[in-house]
């Protein structure tokens, strides 16, 4: 920690090209259509290994909105939320999945074929009810196709970065120059 602390001022004014938001675009727009196209698959076949994927890019949003939020943090910390609990919702269907397959083992014994029967049972009516309570989630927070959806946070983006911006200019020194504000005439 105090080697971090120690070449923290090294970084402060580190500038990282390019400045705009094409490359997060890029990926983000990718992540977004895959986990769209993840949660499509997963309720057309039903099978835990897709729901399991989809959880995997349910996840990747929502550290995406976590990184994004200083752009609006009330919209992007809110959609962080909604994602991070539909992971918790896909990863209890997940313990499930394992639970009912560990039970379902013929060479396991955990109760008598009634109370086991009675169990899977259970664990069929709650699975039921979090897949049903997912996919009414994953309608919300993936509804949005991934290209509008990227573009949309991109305009946060550039509303953020050109207050950011303007605060910048205000505070600055009379003598400091931002990189980009030297302009050479053009030629005509």
């Amino acid at each position: 920690m105090r080697a971090l602390l120690e070449v923290r001022p090294a970084f402060a004014g580190l500038a990282v090209y390019p400045d705009d938001f094409r490359s997060v675009a890029k990926g983000l727009r990718r992540c977004y259509r895959a986990t769209r196209q993840s949660f499509q698959h997963a309720f057309a076949d039903d099978r835990d290994e897709d729901l399991h994927e989809w959880r995997k890019g349910v996840q990747h949003h929502w550290r995406q909105m976590q990184l994004l939020a200083p752009c609006w943090p009330s919209e992007l910390n809110a959609r962080a939320e909604a994602a991070r609990g539909l992971s918790q919702i896909l990863g209890d269907d997940h313990d499930i999945s394992l639970l009912t397959r560990l039970v379902s083992t013929p060479t396991m014994t955990f109760g008598t074929s009634e109370e086991t029967a009675a169990f899977l049972k259970r664990c069929r009516r709650r699975h039921k009810a979090l897949r049903k309570e997912a996919s009414s989630e994953g309608e919300r927070l993936f509804a949005e196709r991934s290209r509008p959806f990227a573009e949309r946070i991109e305009a946060y983006w550039q509303i953020a970065a050109g207050s950011v911006a303007e605060a910048v200019v205000e505070t600055r020194p009379d003598n400091v120059v931002a990189f980009g504000e030297l302009r050479t005439p053009r030629a005509s």
